[in-house]
């Protein structure tokens, strides 16, 4: 079992996603990190994971994780192709890709 949910308040994953959210409005990007997987991984199928997996590509991206970011924003794009981040996270995975720099580590999309 994992203790990822306990890091989101009870609710809806609405509810939940909008708690994750609003600790980027915040730009406190370390809790809204752990919320936002916290979120993925509760909910993997859920359409909002999409976005959670997206904005935790964002906060990797502000933090120069180009690996992580990369990673990130493919998945969204790959388990949400129809998500309303899937066309931006796309164009998002290749820019944070091409910013791995070159024999630090493999990217693979």
């Amino acid at each position: 079992a994992s203790s990822a949910p306990m890091l989101l308040p009870p609710g809806t994953p609405d509810e939940q996603f909008k708690f994750a959210f609003d600790f980027l409005k915040q730009n406190d990007y370390t809790q809204g990190e752990k919320a936002m997987r916290a979120f993925a991984d509760a909910h993997p199928n859920h359409p909002l994971t999409g976005n959670a997996l997206f904005w935790l590509g964002q906060m990797y991206f502000v933090n120069k994780d180009y690996t992580k970011s990369a990673v990130s924003f493919a998945q969204s794009y790959e388990k949400f192709p129809d998500g309303s981040k899937a066309p931006v996270a796309l164009g998002r995975s290749v820019s944070a890709a091409a910013r791995v720099p070159a024999g630090t580590a493999s990217v693979t999309l």
